[in-house]
């Protein structure tokens, strides 16, 4: 039975992929370690490495365990080759492991190469020949011992290139991140806020430039500040931690300025717990006169934190409504039809402060709060992925009620429908989180009967938003760039969890059971996706004569990876995913019989030549899968 090393599945979306019988020993050292980091790294003799036959029990064990350090210390970095250094049968190649924004993870990867039957094998320990064949045989220990000198020597000096180099390019990514003139000639009010859409959006080198690597003598923190910004871009864990709730894109972030030039309060206000921190930051002048984020200690390691602990009991400051305002702005709209247009597309965008901007917060400083619950029904952490569709909308004379769906992609056969209240103010009109008793009592028949009639005819309605396949399909087949321009919206709407932009993106069989089976798969998607790395997938076309189909290489953190394979058909609204037929490549037993069924199920609704195409576009798909990971 063969000891493979099961650990994290991650893989670095631009590095090279190098055949399994790689011609050279760079390449072969690449290779090697792609598969170390993808955890799938054969031990067996005549497997991966070039290991002995006499090498087993607790020693193999302890080489398996070694390799799993070795993929946790690569992460998602980049992998170069550094140096290479033949002896005929036996290599040593020194690995570049690259990350510019994080100093901590360079390193030189040393590896002993040995050629068999024409194919370059890496030694089963790095920087050594121990454990191979080679190693017994006496006539090439000068030889081997060269190489491992050679490995130990070039190991030092090019890690300290490379260091140089990794500054030097970090120091040039910095300054083509920002206008330097900005960070001369801005007010610290709008670097302050330049510093939270940079992390908002995770642009590292930006945040890196903001806290002073712009500037010609670093800050004397700089190796903290360093440390910092890589917490800002990190992948977080589900448990909330100051950086998660920084940089959130859907927490409030409410700043009032000092007296003090350069001085701030922030009032943070998360959704997900309706609680606010204090924060206090400054902006400074450098030497060279650029302005600089100086960080407080809530931002570092080890600090002291009011996250749990002073800020149990604050509440929304008197004047956060419109300091708010000042931070995000109102923006009411011309019409009850477009503000309700708007909750509706808003609330399924799932984006907290874009869903308050259309609130009057400064006349009703609760409708934070308010506002808050009506997003937490919708972004339950449950795993159910949701979208509202808007049913009707009821005109008063300053009022307007409208009426939405909100479906659960587990139970999508269960809707549930809420009012929506919407006032006219003088600068346009808003809606309104909490709405009087009396403001409602002249719509509550309404209500009442429109919820009725509307909650026998949601899924006729939402069937005329999804083209349905004819048997034979279309006679035009579509083009590769309208498959992947299709794709990456699709998987672009994934990653958001809007459920409507996949609808709107899907096509449907002849089916009853079509509309429930497209939301289930759907939100199975979604919550699938939850899982995987922030490693963009990799996407694959196959054109046939009746249709197209799409490959989709996910990076996953699981040891049992599932890719899927999205058919794609011309429809009289264009090209459209058929996401009701759910394939996947996936090493789980179950999904064998899942895509048969899949497959069963489309033959009821199209001719067997377009299924007999898809199967084949399928199996090609796994194929080149399987020659991936070879």
């Amino acid at each position: 039975m063969n000891l493979t090393v099961k650990f994290i599945l991650i893989f670095w979306a631009g590095a090279v992929i190098a055949s399994a019988a790689a011609s050279e020993p760079g390449e072969a050292a690449i290779h090697f370690l792609e598969k170390v980091r993808a955890g799938r790294i054969d031990l067996e003799p005549g497997g991966d490495t070039a290991i002995s036959a006499e090498v087993i029990g607790p020693k193999k064990l302890q080489i398996a365990n070694r390799y799993e350090r070795l993929a946790e210390e690569i992460g998602n970095s980049v992998l170069e080759i550094a140096e290479v250094k033949q002896d005929l049968d036996f290599a040593a190649v020194l690995v570049k492991q690259i990350s510019i924004a994080d100093p901590s993870r360079l390193q030189i990867i040393p590896m002993a190469l040995v050629k068999q039957n024409s194919a370059w094998r890496v030694a089963p320990v790095p920087a050594s020949f121990e454990n191979t064949e080679a190693r017994f045989q006496s006539s090439y220990k000068q030889r081997l011992l060269d190489l491992e000198n050679w490995m130990l020597r070039g190991q030092v000096t090019q890690l300290e290139t490379l260091k140089q180099e990794s500054a030097a390019q970090l120091r040039q990514k910095i300054r083509e991140s920002v206008n330097e003139s900005d960070l001369r000639t801005n007010t610290p009010e709008a670097i302050l806020h330049q510093f939270i859409k940079a992390c908002e959006n995770k642009q590292i080198t930006s945040i890196l430039a903001l806290l002073g690597g712009i500037s010609k003598e670093l800050p004397d923190d700089w190796q903290l500040r360093l440390n910092a910004a890589n917490q800002a871009i990190s992948i977080v864990p589900p448990t909330l931690k100051f950086w998660e709730l920084w940089v959130s894109k859907n927490t409030l972030k409410v700043v009032t300025p000092h007296k003090d030039e350069g001085q701030f309060s922030i009032e943070l206000f998360n959704p997900v717990d309706s609680r606010v921190r204090l924060l206090k930051m400054v902006i400074s002048k450098t030497t060279d006169h650029y302005w600089r984020v100086d960080l407080p200690n809530e931002f570092f390691e080890n600090s002291p934190s009011p996250l749990e602990t002073q800020t149990k009991d604050l509440a929304l400051s008197e004047n956060f409504g419109s300091e708010f305002v000042k931070n995000y702005q109102t923006t009411p709209e011309p019409t009850a039809e477009l503000a309700f247009d708007r909750f509706n597309q808003t609330l399924n965008s799932r984006n907290f402060p874009s869903l308050l901007r259309l609130t009057d917060i400064v006349s009703h400083p609760e409708t934070c709060v308010e506002a808050a619950q009506v997003w937490r029904s919708f972004t339950k952490p449950d795993s159910i992925a949701r979208f509202s569709s808007q049913l009707s909308l009821k005109k008063g004379e300053k009022s307007a009620v409208g009426i939405i769906q909100i479906f659960s992609t587990r139970t999508p056969e269960k809707p549930d429908t809420q009012a929506i209240f919407l006032e006219e103010t003088p600068t346009g009109w808003l809606w309104l989180a909490k709405p009087s008793t009396a403001a409602l009592i002249p719509y509550r028949e309404w209500i009442t009967a429109e919820t009725k009639l509307k909650s026998q005819q949601w899924q006729a309605d939402l069937l005329k938003l999804i083209p349905q396949i004819t048997a034979t399909n279309s006679d035009r087949v579509p083009s590769q760039n309208e498959c992947e321009t299709l794709v990456k919206n699709w998987l672009s709407a994934k990653a958001e969890s809007n459920v409507e932009k996949m609808i709107l993106q899907s096509a449907r069989i002849d089916d009853s059971k079509s509309i429930s089976t497209l939301l289930q798969n759907i939100g199975y998607e979604i919550t699938n996706s939850k899982i995987h790395t922030n490693i963009a997938p990799k996407i694959k076309i196959y054109q046939g004569v009746y249709g197209a189909a799409a490959g989709i290489q996910i990076q996953q953190e699981v040891s049992k990876s599932s890719h899927p394979f999205y058919p794609i058909v011309n429809t009289s609204k264009g090209p459209k995913i058929l996401a009701e037929i759910d394939l996947f490549v996936s090493e789980k037993n179950s999904r064998e019989f899942l895509n048969s069924a899949a497959f069963d199920r489309l033959q009821k609704s199209t001719s067997p030549e377009v299924v007999a195409e898809l199967k084949k576009l399928f199996l090609e798909f796994k194929n080149h899968l399987t020659n991936q990971l070879e």
